[in-house]
Protein backbone atom coordinates (compact mmCIF):
# COMPACT_ATOMS: atom_id res chain seq x y z
CA UNK A 1 0.00 0.00 0.00
CA UNK A 2 2.99 2.34 -0.16
CA UNK A 3 3.17 5.03 -2.81
CA UNK A 4 6.96 4.51 -3.17
CA UNK A 5 7.94 1.01 -1.97
CA UNK A 6 11.28 1.40 -3.74
CA UNK A 7 12.25 3.89 -1.01
CA UNK A 8 11.85 1.36 1.81
CA UNK A 9 14.90 -0.40 3.26
CA UNK A 10 16.02 -0.93 6.82
CA UNK A 11 18.95 -0.78 9.21
CA UNK A 12 19.59 -3.36 11.91
CA UNK A 13 22.28 -2.47 14.42
CA UNK A 14 24.31 -5.14 16.21
CA UNK A 15 24.47 -5.18 20.01
CA UNK A 16 26.17 -3.67 21.85
CA UNK A 17 25.73 -0.81 19.38
CA UNK A 18 28.56 1.30 20.83
CA UNK A 19 31.06 -1.58 20.40
CA UNK A 20 29.97 -3.35 17.24
CA UNK A 21 31.22 -1.92 13.94
CA UNK A 22 28.68 -3.73 11.73
CA UNK A 23 25.16 -2.74 10.76
CA UNK A 24 22.84 -4.72 8.50
CA UNK A 25 21.27 -2.74 5.67
CA UNK A 26 18.09 -4.66 4.90
CA UNK A 27 17.11 -4.71 1.23
CA UNK A 28 13.42 -5.41 0.68
CA UNK A 29 12.22 -7.02 -2.55
CA UNK A 30 11.12 -3.64 -3.88
CA UNK A 31 13.97 -1.47 -2.53
CA UNK A 32 15.84 0.53 -5.12
CA UNK A 33 19.62 0.55 -5.36
CA UNK A 34 19.49 4.22 -4.36
CA UNK A 35 17.61 3.46 -1.12
CA UNK A 36 20.20 0.83 -0.20
CA UNK A 37 23.07 3.15 -1.12
CA UNK A 38 21.64 5.97 1.02
CA UNK A 39 21.50 3.68 4.07
CA UNK A 40 25.00 2.34 3.40
CA UNK A 41 26.25 5.93 3.28
CA UNK A 42 24.47 6.77 6.53
CA UNK A 43 25.99 3.71 8.20
CA UNK A 44 29.45 4.79 7.05
CA UNK A 45 28.88 8.33 8.38
CA UNK A 46 27.94 6.77 11.72
CA UNK A 47 31.28 4.95 11.73
CA UNK A 48 29.72 1.57 10.98
CA UNK A 49 30.49 -1.01 8.31
CA UNK A 50 27.30 -1.77 6.36
CA UNK A 51 26.47 -5.32 5.31
CA UNK A 52 23.62 -5.57 2.79
CA UNK A 53 21.21 -8.44 3.56
CA UNK A 54 17.85 -9.58 2.23
CA UNK A 55 14.74 -9.10 4.31
CA UNK A 56 14.05 -12.34 6.16
CA UNK A 57 13.52 -13.78 9.64
CA UNK A 58 16.38 -12.76 11.89
CA UNK A 59 18.40 -11.20 9.07
CA UNK A 60 21.97 -12.50 9.38
CA UNK A 61 22.96 -11.53 12.90
CA UNK A 62 20.11 -13.27 14.70
CA UNK A 63 20.43 -16.40 12.57
CA UNK A 64 24.00 -16.70 13.85
CA UNK A 65 23.50 -15.20 17.29
CA UNK A 66 20.46 -17.10 18.58
CA UNK A 67 22.02 -20.59 18.39
CA UNK A 68 25.11 -19.18 20.17
CA UNK A 69 22.92 -17.67 22.92
CA UNK A 70 20.88 -20.88 23.21
CA UNK A 71 24.07 -22.89 23.70
CA UNK A 72 25.20 -20.52 26.46
CA UNK A 73 21.88 -21.10 28.24
CA UNK A 74 22.29 -24.87 27.86
CA UNK A 75 25.71 -24.57 29.51
CA UNK A 76 24.10 -22.78 32.48
CA UNK A 77 21.43 -25.48 32.67
CA UNK A 78 24.20 -28.12 32.67
CA UNK A 79 26.00 -26.49 35.59
CA UNK A 80 28.56 -24.02 34.21
CA UNK A 81 28.64 -20.69 36.08
CA UNK A 82 27.41 -17.75 33.96
CA UNK A 83 30.51 -15.64 34.67
CA UNK A 84 32.76 -18.50 33.45
CA UNK A 85 30.84 -18.77 30.17
CA UNK A 86 31.10 -15.01 29.62
CA UNK A 87 34.81 -14.91 30.53
CA UNK A 88 35.69 -17.73 28.13
CA UNK A 89 33.85 -16.09 25.24
CA UNK A 90 35.50 -12.73 25.92
CA UNK A 91 38.91 -14.40 25.91
CA UNK A 92 37.90 -15.99 22.60
CA UNK A 93 37.45 -12.45 21.23
CA UNK A 94 33.80 -11.56 21.69
CA UNK A 95 33.21 -7.97 22.91
CA UNK A 96 31.12 -9.36 25.77
CA UNK A 97 29.89 -12.74 26.92
CA UNK A 98 26.63 -14.21 25.63
CA UNK A 99 24.81 -13.96 28.97
CA UNK A 100 25.97 -10.38 29.50
CA UNK A 101 24.72 -9.66 25.99
CA UNK A 102 21.33 -11.21 26.75
CA UNK A 103 21.04 -9.04 29.86
CA UNK A 104 21.90 -5.96 27.81
CA UNK A 105 19.54 -6.74 24.92
CA UNK A 106 16.76 -7.84 27.25
CA UNK A 107 15.42 -11.30 27.84
CA UNK A 108 11.98 -10.19 26.67
CA UNK A 109 13.51 -9.07 23.37
CA UNK A 110 15.41 -12.37 23.05
CA UNK A 111 12.19 -14.29 23.74
CA UNK A 112 10.41 -12.32 21.02
CA UNK A 113 13.19 -12.92 18.48
CA UNK A 114 13.33 -16.64 19.26
CA UNK A 115 9.56 -16.96 18.92
CA UNK A 116 9.53 -15.01 15.64
CA UNK A 117 12.30 -17.12 14.12
CA UNK A 118 11.00 -20.53 15.21
CA UNK A 119 8.37 -21.04 12.45
CA UNK A 120 10.92 -20.38 9.71
CA UNK A 121 13.60 -22.70 11.03
CA UNK A 122 11.83 -25.52 12.86
CA UNK A 123 14.24 -28.15 14.18
CA UNK A 124 17.25 -26.33 12.72
CA UNK A 125 16.70 -23.71 15.41
CA UNK A 126 16.10 -25.53 18.69
CA UNK A 127 14.32 -23.33 21.21
CA UNK A 128 14.73 -23.13 24.93
CA UNK A 129 11.97 -21.94 27.20
CA UNK A 130 14.55 -20.25 29.44
CA UNK A 131 13.73 -16.80 28.07
CA UNK A 132 10.04 -17.19 28.84
CA UNK A 133 10.70 -18.58 32.32
CA UNK A 134 13.01 -15.70 33.19
CA UNK A 135 10.63 -13.09 31.76
CA UNK A 136 7.76 -14.65 33.76
CA UNK A 137 9.84 -13.93 36.90
CA UNK A 138 10.34 -10.32 35.83
CA UNK A 139 14.02 -10.88 35.00
CA UNK A 140 14.47 -8.86 31.82
CA UNK A 141 18.17 -8.09 32.25
CA UNK A 142 19.62 -4.65 32.88
CA UNK A 143 16.32 -2.84 32.35
CA UNK A 144 14.71 -4.65 35.30
CA UNK A 145 17.90 -4.93 37.36
CA UNK A 146 17.99 -8.74 37.09
CA UNK A 147 18.62 -11.28 34.40
CA UNK A 148 21.51 -13.72 34.43
CA UNK A 149 23.13 -11.10 36.63
CA UNK A 150 21.87 -8.73 39.33
CA UNK A 151 22.71 -5.23 38.13
CA UNK A 152 23.49 -2.59 40.73
CA UNK A 153 25.28 0.76 40.58
CA UNK A 154 28.31 -0.78 42.28
CA UNK A 155 28.58 -3.64 39.81
CA UNK A 156 27.02 -6.93 38.92
CA UNK A 157 26.85 -10.36 40.46
CA UNK A 158 25.35 -13.64 39.32
CA UNK A 159 21.59 -13.96 39.79
CA UNK A 160 21.65 -17.33 41.55
CA UNK A 161 17.83 -17.48 41.53
CA UNK A 162 17.90 -17.44 37.71
CA UNK A 163 20.67 -20.03 37.59
CA UNK A 164 18.70 -22.31 39.92
CA UNK A 165 15.54 -21.81 37.88
CA UNK A 166 17.32 -22.85 34.68
CA UNK A 167 18.98 -25.86 36.27
CA UNK A 168 15.65 -27.06 37.72
CA UNK A 169 14.02 -26.81 34.30
CA UNK A 170 16.60 -29.08 32.68
CA UNK A 171 15.00 -32.30 31.40
CA UNK A 172 16.14 -35.51 33.11
CA UNK A 173 18.96 -37.15 31.17
CA UNK A 174 19.31 -34.07 28.95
Amino acid sequence: GLLHPERVAGMHFFNPVHKMPLVEVVRTDSASRRAVDVLCGLAARLGKNPVVVRDGPGFVVNRVLMPYLNEAILLVEEGLPPQRIDQVMQRFGMPMGPLELLDQVGLDVAAHIAKAMAPSFGDRFPRTDAFERMVKNGWLGQKSGKGFYVHRRRGTRVNHLAVNLLRQGRPAGG
